[in-house]
């Protein structure tokens, strides 16, 4: 359908012939931006100048915002008019929107998928329509604002299906009927998109099993006779829950070669640190929820990302990865369980694996703490003409200044700057290079960050 096979042919490409760049080579770098609202409402902040989450996280690379949309939550609480200010900001910033439809009140997952309260008493019919219905408005209004959702998420972890019990799978409910039932709910909500957004939006179905191949497998073998008007697997992983980075390879590789549909990490989160910063219980504290060779540190959590996103990129079709509630920080009035496992530490400054996520540093480049102190900034990228150079710093002097060398593939220096610093940026002038992946390596006290560049041919 429409772009989708062009782009599962270039990312066959792309995963073969650039494996040690794989977090660049990713066409999703995406962050679930849910909780910045309501943050920053309770007074928290991101970065020494308040620039807010998305801000902080579209410079360090990111392209996607996912969404979470409940139909008729608590006051304040990811309902549209939400979802459409999100949009409108994401937009402004040049992201892509990943709407997820939960078709839930509140969260849907694999231990509930309760129906809205306005749905309960409907019947199988009525319940499929009222899908439609608002499916197709909450995507016309999304559209009549300018910000049509590039990727629309139907569900929310539906493994066990959705709209329970009318919709729901598995156990007692592992029938023919049901399974029909979870295939025209999902087909209501597909002819939704279809009918206000066209072909251009693409249509992702979301399971929490990531590192589950028989699982997985055991719910697309039953859904696809009866559903396959879809474009893109979603898989949530978490490697305390779901299994650790083999299992996860391993489902990858196999649901690329059962079904040879893209592949997409709509969720995923490490753990920075096992402190904590308010009075919120966490989801994540144990040292026995960590990896092996992954601590609960910046940098293991930049190092958990690039492992990630290079088995993603290793598989044909992998599309990218989404980091879950990256923002999701502690404020004054708004506890957080998930502190310690946002990109932001507990100051709100932006961590080093932010920049892995959205392809702009490699993660293992250095060790050091301090690495995440100095940053290097490249852009546009790709770029055909020219390209610019930035230092950043979140924690100290703007004025920081390092050492600048780019370099091609073959590890030949292409430029040189001895000193670049926040506020003299470098220009370059990249008209008569060779089209190919550059490195570009910010090198100062010691410490050395690496940003990947493509250029292209004008």
């Amino acid at each position: 359908m429409r772009a989708l096979p062009l782009l599962f042919a270039v990312l066959v490409c792309l995963a073969g012939a650039v494996p040690s760049l794989a977090q660049s080579a990713l066409p999703i770098r995406c962050g679930d931006l849910s909780f910045e609202d309501e943050v920053r409402a309770a007074g928290g902040q991101y970065g020494t100048g308040n620039q807010g989450a998305l801000s902080l996280l579209a410079d360090a690379g990111i392209n996607t915002v996912r969404l979470r949309l409940w139909h008729t939550p608590a006051p304040g609480r990811d309902d549209l008019a939400d979802v459409l200010t999100a949009a409108a900001r994401a937009e402004a910033s040049g992201l892509d929107v990943l709407l997820a439809l939960h078709y839930s009140d509140t969260w849907a997952d694999p231990g509930q998928q309760t129906k809205p309260a306005a749905w309960e008493r409907l019947d199988t019919d009525a319940l499929g329509d009222s899908v439609y219905t608002y499916t197709r408005a909450v995507l016309t209004a999304l559209r009549d604002q300018g910000t049509p959702p590039r990727y629309v998420q139907l569900g929310n972890e539906i493994t066990g299906g959705m709209l329970w019990d009318t919709g729901r799978v598995g156990g007692a409910f592992d029938t023919p009927a049901q399974w029909a039932r979870l295939a025209a709910l999902l087909a209501s909500g597909r002819a939704a998109v279809r009918n206000a957004l066209g072909d251009d939006a693409i249509v992702i179905l979301h399971l929490d099993r990531g590192a589950d191949l028989a699982g997985a497998t055991w719910f697309f073998d039953r859904l696809r006779p009866l559903f396959a008007d879809f474009d893109v697997i979603g898989l949530s992983y978490y490697p305390w829950w779901h299994g650790d980075l083999d299992a996860f390879a391993a489902t990858l590789d196999g649901l690329a070669t059962r079904y040879g549909l893209p592949l997409f990490v709509a969720e995923t989160g490490y753990p920075w640190t096992l402190g904590f910063f308010d009075d919120t219980n966490n989801l994540v504290g144990l040292p026995g929820q960590l990896l092996p060779g992954f601590p609960a540190s910046p940098q293991g959590q930049a190092d958990f990302l690039a492992a990630v996103a290079d088995r993603v990129a290793a598989v044909p079709g992998g599309l990218g990865v989404c980091y879950w509630a990256p923002d999701w920080i502690a404020a004054p009035a708004f506890g957080s369980a998930w502190e310690n496992v946002a990109l932001f530490d507990d100051a709100g400054r932006l961590l080093p694996g932010a920049l892995v996520l959205g392809g702009t540093a490699v993660a293992t480049e250095s060790t050091a703490p301090q690495t995440w102190d100095l940053t290097v900034v490249a852009y546009p990228n790709p770029t055909a003409r020219t390209l610019t150079i930035e230092t950043r710093t979140g924690v100290t002097r703007a004025d920081r200044c390092g050492r600048i060398e780019v370099v091609d593939r073959l590890g030949r220096r292409v430029a040189v700057a001895e000193s670049v610093c926040g506020d003299t940026p470098l220009r370059l002038d990249v008209s008569d290079w060779a089209p190919g992946v550059y490195a570009v390596r910010l090198s100062s006290d010691d410490r050395h960050t690496t940003v990947l560049v493509t250029v292209v041919p004008r």
